[in-house]
């Protein structure tokens, strides 16, 4: 547990600030703001009145009416003094999806849920943004033999390139479901393939002057393919758990392997041997096209995404849930870890009481773990491709059962949320036709409370009635349980903290002036905690509205468009406070004294 300086973890989320899509001319070397961020500090706390006067006595009335709270005796003392200590993770990289060899050696990794492609060196290490959040959301990557580096993003339905200079510029739209890409062996012609949104292949024009082309229809969703050295496609269908070849001028399609195990990428070596990664299980295999016998050349570990094979034989492997680049020596087998971290990318968190003491959920955007508070040890309860786990980006507990959001922020209702027994591990139900959701409370009753972002609106569920429990609402981004039957509402349109009853919808203003807020959480003394898409953290006394800072400059918002949508923060049984900070994969812990 290493303690931060106010000031560090300015310079920290400063470092890695921009959210407009550029390319980052030079390494920004993490292990270096690593060393930078030791040393214990004390935060010197700004306080601030939000409402002024009457209002904040008219408030308190108001309060007291409609929603009963009870305020007893004197607000709490102004917070002296502010501990930030690091709990556990850290990591530049947030949840590797693709991966693709640079013309020069060096490796591409793309991320859909962090939106954002990195560059990593093999040899050295070091690590660099290439395209921030926004244009950066990508699945897959290839080079064309200009060296013009093309991605898709299979949320918006864009393929996408980069080049030189750092233009970007759309190669095609309206191809929902756009994921796997690659060239021919020359370098010249361009080939992408649909998953989940849908699944046919097409070849696209590079230059983006001609319609694309359609190969083949219904292929039910070819994952990460390439060109054989007889010029056929071959790609992995990881739905059907087979391997497939593909004429790319007639379209025939064959299948030449079957009982994979979840297949999710296929690849040539120098030598034109065909390797098929396995996702589910990590392995890596080695395929004759003709007689479909398979060797296992190496096993790594579940919920790898992609591979790509360098001129020496190295393959490279992609995980997301472990945030993780393994090199596989395909002569040998050997296995060697380049990057991992604990967290993959903390969207969110919620805390929990347990037998030995508080327990920390985070949502880790292909992984759910737990974190102790006591020691950091991160433990891991589910993870995608070994379990029915989605993406999940928020959560909220109620005795042993969690409701998990999984949000993809599409143009269309296709999120969801799950509903998981924490003490058996079983997930008892999926909920889905979700209007981007950001977050959801699950009752004591077993009802759950969804809020929808692009609807502006609570949803609350029981069962298969789904009714509006209230709407117009300002974009809300975070929701906690309140007193008396309310329920606290982050709205991040209008920078405003909400109660809103659950028996009559009725909305109240607690406090506004929160900088958009992302996460909230109710502490002990009755206070609700904001963490800012800023990296600011206020407390928040219901009764006066007062809003106090007692943190900033935290490594929070890594996404932030259209609205506040990574970090989160929760509060332990005697009141610490703890944040998952989405920049750096991190977990912190903050101390208050009065």
């Amino acid at each position: 547990m290493v303690p931060l300086s106010g000031r560090n973890a300015i310079e920290s989320r400063n470092a890695d600030a921009t959210i407009l899509p550029e390319i980052v001319a030079k390494s920004h070397d993490f292990r270096q703001n690593q060393s930078r961020n030791q040393g214990e500090i004390s935060n010197q706390i700004k306080a601030f009145r939000i409402l002024h006067g009457r209002l904040s006595k008219l408030l308190s009335g108001v309060l007291a009416a409609l929603i009963g709270f009870q305020i007893m005796g004197q607000a709490p003392a102004a917070f002296a003094e502010a501990r930030i200590e690091r709990l556990t993770g850290g990591s530049e990289l947030r949840t590797i999806n693709g991966i693709a060899l640079a013309p020069d050696g060096t490796l591409v990794l793309t991320s859909v849920w962090s939106e954002s492609i990195h560059r990593l060196d093999p040899t050295t290490g070091d690590i660099s943004l290439l395209v921030a959040p926004g244009l950066g959301r990508s699945d897959d990557a290839a080079f064309s033999a200009s060296g013009e580096m093309f991605w898709t993003d299979p949320i918006s339905g864009v393929v996408r390139s980069i080049d030189a200079n750092g233009k970007i510029r759309n190669v095609t739209t309206n191809m929902p479901g756009a994921n796997s890409i690659a060239f021919s062996r020359d370098g010249n012609r361009l080939f992408i393939g649909q998953t989940f949104f849908d699944d046919d292949l097409w070849e696209v024009d590079p230059n983006g002057v001609n319609p694309p082309r359609l190969v083949v229809a219904n292929t039910h969703g070819v994952n990460a393919f390439a060109f054989g050295p007889d010029g056929m496609i071959y790609g992995p269908v990881t739905r059907k758990d087979s391997l497939v070849r593909i004429d790319p001028e007639s379209g025939a399609l064959t299948v030449i392997a079957t009982d994979l195990h979840h297949p999710v990428s296929a690849r040539f070596d120098s030598k034109g041997q065909l390797y098929v990664l396995n996702g589910v299980d990590g392995s890596v295999v080695r395929i004759d096209p003709e007689t479909a016998e398979t060797k296992l050349i190496a096993t790594t570990s579940p919920a790898m995404d992609n591979m790509v094979i360098n001129r020496n034989d190295i393959a490279y492997l992609a995980n997301m849930a472990d945030n993780a680049v393994v090199a596989v020596d395909l002569s040998s087998g050997s296995v060697r870890t380049l990057t991992t971290s604990k967290l993959a990318f903390a969207t969110d968190i919620e805390t929990f009481r347990s037998e030995s003491g508080d327990q920390i959920i985070v949502t880790d955007r292909t992984a759910l773990r737990s974190v102790d508070s006591a020691t950091g040890e991160v433990r891991e309860i589910a993870r995608r491709m070994t379990s029915p786990l989605l993406f999940p980006s928020a959560i909220d507990v109620e005795g042993t059962r969690a409701v998990i959001v999984s949000e993809l922020l599409t143009d269309r209702a296709s999120s969801f949320v799950q509903l998981l027994d924490l003490s058996s591990g079983e997930f008892l139900q999926t909920i889905d036709n979700l209007d981007a959701p950001t977050d959801a409370l699950l009752l004591p009753t077993g009802e759950i409370v969804v809020a929808q972002a692009r609807s502006g609106n609570l949803l609350r569920i029981n069962g298969n009635d789904r009714h509006v429990l209230a709407a117009g609402l300002g974009i809300p981004t975070s929701l906690a349980k309140g007193p008396n039957n309310t329920v606290y509402v982050a709205e991040a349109g209008s920078n405003r903290l909400l109660a809103i009853s659950l028996v009559d919808g009725v909305v109240t203003e607690v406090a506004s002036g929160l900088d958009a807020p992302r996460s909230i959480a109710v502490a002990p003394d009755g206070s609700v905690v904001v963490l800012s898409g800023a990296g600011e953290v206020y407390v928040v006394n219901v009764a006066s509205g007062e809003a106090e800072l007692v943190a900033s400059g935290l490594a929070v918002g890594f996404l932030s468009e259209p609205y506040p949508r990574s970090g989160g923060v929760s509060v332990g049984s005697k009141g610490e406070i703890y944040v998952a900070a989405d920049r750096e994969s991190a977990i912190y812990r903050i101390l208050l004294t009065q």
